[in-house]
């Protein structure tokens, strides 16, 4: 992934790594585009701090290395996951995937992602660490968004239950569907210093499986989540949820 930097630095300032293996068929032939890629798979991808971008990553956990006493209290913080932690993963792989220009779909059999684990910051000006990834966050000028009508937006139009209408000569909207969504191990360190009381909460052990879910969200997609939750000293607690969920308009059965 670091051949892909170049390109990847006008969206994203941390420096990426990982190893990329992928099989694709694409075909162009009279101004059509089509793309089957039986396999994209990234291994041990990880960005990297911004201070040490040129420097190998280091394992995301406190700086102290682990006592013997691997039940020891002060082993345990050692082992936690820092809330400054950089994202990565070991391994993330998309199988199945067609994408068809004409038809304007894009159909995915399966995402897997496996052994991911981040940090996730918001200071007590209200910051949070991933605005600092931004290339705007180091003094370039940002673009000023456009006014838009909030009523005629793709997300208002989905939770109206109302069809969108597609005028003379204008092209339908894309189509996205995957068949199935696999969190393997996921990890989430999350810190608050800006809430009325700092909130520090360690989720691990993530495991989520989504089924036959559109981008449009419209129809209820099986979901199955399970997590262990953990704060300061006290024992972990487990979160669980087996239903279906929809987002346009959001609605979760379970």
């Amino acid at each position: 992934l670091a051949l892909a930097q170049p390109y990847l630095s006008a969206w994203l300032r941390p420096a990426v790594q990982g190893k990329l293996d992928a099989k694709v068929d694409l075909q162009w032939k009279q101004g059509k585009v089509s793309l089957a890629a039986p396999l994209l798979r990234i291994q041990d991808a990880a960005l990297l701090p911004l201070a040490t971008s040129a420097k190998p990553a280091a394992t995301p956990v406190a700086e102290a290395a682990a006592p013997r006493n691997a039940n020891a209290p002060s082993a345990r913080r050692a082992r936690e996951l820092s809330s400054s932690a950089m994202p990565r993963w070991a391994l993330l792989e998309v199988t199945d995937v067609q994408l068809d220009t004409t038809a304007r779909s894009v159909n995915v059999g399966k995402v897997l992602l496996r052994g991911a684990s981040t940090g996730v910051r918001r200071d007590a000006e209200g910051r949070w660490m991933a605005q600092d990834w931004l290339p705007s966050a180091s003094g370039a000028p940002a673009v000023a968004p456009q006014r838009t009508d909030p009523a005629s937006t793709p997300a208002a139009t989905a939770a109206s239950g109302v069809p969108p209408v597609v005028a003379k000569g204008q092209a339908a909207p894309w189509s996205v569907a995957l068949k199935e969504l696999q969190m393997d191990g996921a990890r989430v360190a999350y810190a608050d210093r800006h809430a009325p009381k700092s909130v520090r909460l360690d989720v691990s052990d993530i495991q989520v499986t989504l089924r036959n879910a559109t981008l449009a969200g419209t129809q209820p997609a099986p979901l199955t989540v399970s997590a262990r939750v953990a704060s300061g000293q006290a024992e972990p607690g487990q979160l669980c949820y087996d239903g279906k969920l929809a987002w346009a308009p959001l609605l979760a059965q379970g």
